[in-house]
Parts: C-alpha cells; sequence; structure tokens
C-alpha cells in the first residue's frame, strides 16, 4: 500500500465553513438543545478513500493493507473531532453507513469495523462528551457488539425491530430511532403518530429510549410530520433512563 500522509483537516475550505456554522449554531441554541458535530467512523471514511467496494474487497483478498487504511482514517478523525470538541459541543454524531448489516456480515464487522469504532467513543468519552451512533440498514446480528462498543446512544435505523434492539441492548445504550424516513415521515400525521406509539410501546419500559427517525429526513419531509413526532414523543410517560 502506498504510504498514507497525515492529513490537517484544520485547513480544508469545506472544514473551515462546517466550523463558521457550527459556532453560529451553539451561540444561537446551546442549552436550550443537544448541539451535536456530525463525523464519519473509520469503516466509512476508508470507504471513502479506497471506495467501499474496492474495501470490501480488500477484507478478503488484502487484510492487512485493510487495517492499515483503516488505523490511518481513525487517527484522521481522531484528530479532526478535536476541532469540534474546542467549540464546546455536548457531543458528536458518529456516523458509519458502510458498516451496514446490510453490507457487511457480523464477523466482518467484528474484525474491521468495531475495533477501530471503539477507538473512536473511547477518544470521545475521555474528553467527556458524549456519542450517538448510527449504523444505516439493518444492524439486528450486530447490536450485540455495539453494545460492548458502549456509545452514550445508538440511532438505529427503521430495517431493526425496536422490541430486538431493546432486548439486545438492554439499559446499557440510550436508544434513539426508529420512524422510516421515507414510508412513515413523508405520509401523513396519522401515520406518523401510529407509528411513534408503536416505538414508544416496544422501546420505553424501563427508560433510555429517546423517539426519533431512523435515518435522515428528507428535505421534503412535511413540517407538521415532524412535530407530530416530536408532540407524541413529549406527550410520553416512561421512567428517565440514561441521560445523553
Amino acid at each position: 500500500m502506498v504510504d498514507l500522509v497525515p492529513v490537517d483537516t484544520s485547513g480544508d475550505e469545506r472544514v473551515k465553513a462546517t466550523i463558521v456554522a457550527a459556532e453560529a449554531l451553539l451561540k444561537e441554541f446551546q442549552g436550550e438543545y443537544f448541539c451535536y458535530a456530525t463525523i464519519p467512523l473509520p469503516f466509512t471514511l476508508a470507504g471513502h478513500i479506497r471506495d467501499a467496494a474496492r474495501l470490501m474487497s480488500d477484507m478478503i483478498k488484502h487484510a492487512e493493507q485493510a487495517h492499515q487504511l483503516l488505523d490511518y482514517s481513525t487517527e484522521v478523525i481522531l484528530k479532526h473531532l478535536k476541532l469540534y470538541a474546542e467549540l464546546n459541543v455536548d457531543g458528536f454524531f458518529i456516523c458509519d453507513p458502510s458498516a451496514s448489516g446490510n453490507l457487511l456480515s457480523p464477523r466482518h464487522f467484528e474484525a474491521f469495523v468495531a475495533p477501530y469504532t471503539k477507538r473512536v467513543i473511547d477518544a470521545v468519552h475521555e474528553i467527556e462528551m458524549s456519542t450517538i451512533m448510527h449504523i444505516c440498514g439493518d444492524t439486528t446480528k450486530v447490536l450485540p457488539m455495539i453494545a460492548e462498543l458502549a456509545p452514550s446512544a445508538l440511532s438505529f435505523d427503521h430495517a431493526v425491530d425496536p422490541a430486538v434492539a431493546k432486548q439486545a441492548i438492554g439499559d446499557s445504550v440510550c436508544l434513539l430511532g426508529n420512524l422510516d424516513p421515507s414510508d412513515t415521515m413523508l405520509a401523513d400525521v396519522d401515520a406518523v403518530t401510529e407509528a411513534a406509539l408503536a416505538c414508544l410501546d416496544k422501546c420505553s419500559e424501563g427508560g433510555g429510549y429517546v423517539l426519533g427517525a431512523g435515518c435522515d429526513l428528507a428535505v421534503e419531509t412535511p413540517i407538521e410530520n415532524i412535530r407530530t413526532m416530536i408532540d407524541v414523543g413529549h406527550a410520553a410517560e416512561y421512567p428517565a433512563g440514561k441521560a445523553l
């Protein structure tokens, strides 16, 4: 593998723009809302660098090189998150869409995702900030491993049965999710209400649950649907769970 040159992301124009935006949002909303910075996790970043399909091939044909790239990606992320930590964000939304259970087996998740994700989570927690971890798609088979990684919260996609997630995670990690961002959130208020109540019924016992969408909302999502999801969550009554 070609030598990988360390990257200083602080000089990137796009990064500078996100820092300016973060400062403005923190000034306006910190203290009223949980204000976090979003960063990719090592497996997804490595896929951006190498190409996700090639990275997955490397895991089988060139495992050592794949680990080298993942180690490099981890180091880049650890340096990058310091930029936002210095702004005093409330935490980090750490995303790994390429580590989806629809793409990786539990065996490959354990070998090529978990160790590097753990380094990032531990680094954030060492500076006493929170981590909300999100992986797209069906993560059912790796939920026990995610519990061991111990993020502050797991944002889980609509492909996962909320009851299964609650059983697998228990009270060790706060759960956030998991209304379908397309079929439900783009439908109508009644559909949102029904789905939200179903999630609360499956996940609220014992606390440690935050009602939310299973993934990013489309820009055309009706505001009234978002407001309904929030209102249903606010109206719910269940014991307070593990705080973020």
